[in-house]
């Protein structure tokens, strides 16, 4: 464009000069011709720098985000690791002869191999794993069925392959032992036992005469007896514990029938609560161990010297043990309680 300007302003120039335009006309023309023309190359040179500015920045932006591209790729998971294995894979094949040599797979819990279909990496790995405990089980016993180098060989290969799924494999054992041990040591659920008595006695008492004032030696009163009768009680428990430290008892009973002695309770059976036959709530205590030397009690009813320190006793028992309270237990511990 610029040769084209210049040779139109020359053939101007020399028609000027033919027709007799005078020289300093012409000269005046040239001049400004010439000044004129360096402006216009400043700005197409400027124009030529922006251009190429814009090209290197345009191709460093290509780049950086060719860059990105592969970083981003790079990230990206291979897709042999995100297939199964297959019956048809080496790997496959090369841990079902380490299971026939070895046997380090017995199967599922059903007694099932199943080793025809295709399983995920992480289940793969679980394989993978029990062989090499097998083999080094075998090699640090010495045992005359030691691995041979072919086996070594698959056994290494694998490992390598399945490296990543191994090593997650096994970070995840490691973290389940110590949480398998801590629910070994602390193994409990919410359970509710329900237990019972029943006991049907028969029974009767004879006149007798008591002393009410031992210091003067002189039984001046009458304590009638009864006629043989049938006492019968119902007990029923609910035991429900929490955890290891703590429980609930609720009881219900319903008794008929006594022969309670006028003079004393040291006498009286120890099955004797006559409740007409109607149910009643006899426990409804909640124990507490906080720590190891110290238990607690509390509750509406039930709460008394006798289940507080009586222990699991058969012989203080009403269905097992003796027949009279005073025979269960003395009567100092009783602290006026049977």
């Amino acid at each position: 464009m610029r040769g084209k300007n210049k040779l139109w302003k020359f053939s101007w120039l020399l028609a000027l000069s033919v027709f007799g335009v005078p020289q300093n006309a012409v000269a005046q023309v040239y001049q400004d011709t010439l000044a004129v023309e360096p402006e216009k190359s400043v700005e197409t040179e400027e124009q030529i720098n922006k251009q190429a500015k814009e090209q290197v920045f345009n191709l460093s932006s290509s780049e950086s985000s060719a860059n990105s591209t592969e970083d981003s790729m790079s990230q990206v998971t291979s897709v042999s690791q995100l297939r199964d294995v297959q019956p048809t894979d080496w790997a496959f094949q090369a841990l079902q002869s380490l299971v026939e040599r070895y046997g380090c797979i017995s199967g599922y819990p059903d007694a099932t191999f199943r080793g025809n279909r295709s399983i995920s990496r992480y289940e793969f790995a679980a394989g993978v794993n029990a062989c090499l405990d097998r083999v080094s089980q075998l090699i640090s016993e010495q045992t005359a069925n030691l691995a041979n180098r072919q086996d070594l060989e698959a056994i290494t290969k694998l490992q390598s392959e399945f490296a990543a799924e191994l090593a997650t494999l096994r970070g995840r054992v490691d973290s389940l032992e110590p949480r398998t041990a801590e629910l070994e040591a602390n193994q409990f659920s919410t359970t509710t036992k329900l237990t019972g008595i029943n006991i049907v006695g028969i029974q009767g008492r004879t006149n007798n005469r008591g002393d009410v004032n031992p210091r003067d030696g002189v039984k001046d009163t009458q304590d009638p007896g009864t006629n043989v009768n049938l006492i019968n009680l119902t007990q029923l428990y609910l035991t429900t514990q929490f955890n290891s430290r703590s429980f609930l008892v609720t009881g219900l009973g319903a008794t008929n029938g006594e022969t309670r002695p006028r003079l004393s309770d040291d006498t009286q059976l120890a099955y004797e609560l006559s409740t007409r036959n109607q149910v009643v709530l006899t426990d409804a205590r909640f124990h507490w161990l906080p720590t190891d030397n110290l238990a607690l009690m509390v509750g509406t009813t039930g709460v008394t010297m006798t289940n507080a320190f009586r222990g699991p006793n058969r012989a203080e028992n009403a269905a097992t043990g003796a027949l009279s309270g005073f025979a269960q237990r003395n009567p100092i511990l009783n602290i006026g309680f049977l």
